[in-house]
């Protein structure tokens, strides 16, 4: 049963949403295990795929499905360049003709030191 409203925290280890009106808001998701700890550090390819699949799951858990998004807000560690890696990973998860507003920022470095 999926619940309206779930805490949205600071390097949240599990996925987390809330439901407002029509919309499903998702936020803090990142490839991280149950302690916190980064998985798959410096694989972008599967680290993409891995949020994906949370964003994907969290949706399921309001009846919905990535075919629905909106918009996809993108933040990675990496090169301007890794963009086109990371849209092409989520177009083959979404139907065809289907492309979400998706701005994506690039960060040389990252912010927190466990991803190093």
């Amino acid at each position: 049963m999926a619940k309206e409203s779930l805490g949205l925290a600071r390097r949240t280890v599990t996925p987390t949403g809330v439901r407002r009106g029509g919309f499903i808001y998702t936020g803090d998701q990142a490839d991280l295990n149950r302690h916190g700890d980064v998985v798959n550090p410096g694989d972008l390819s599967t680290q993409t795929i891995n949020v994906l699949q949370f964003v994907d799951d969290i949706l399921a858990d309001f009846g919905s499905t990535l075919d629905n998004l909106l918009k996809l807000v993108i933040y990675f560690t990496g090169e301007l360049a890794d963009e086109a890696l990371i849209l092409d990973l989520i177009a083959s998860r979404l139907e065809q003709n289907h492309r979400p507003l998706s701005p994506l920022f690039a960060y040389p470095h990252c912010a927190i030191q466990e991803c190093e």
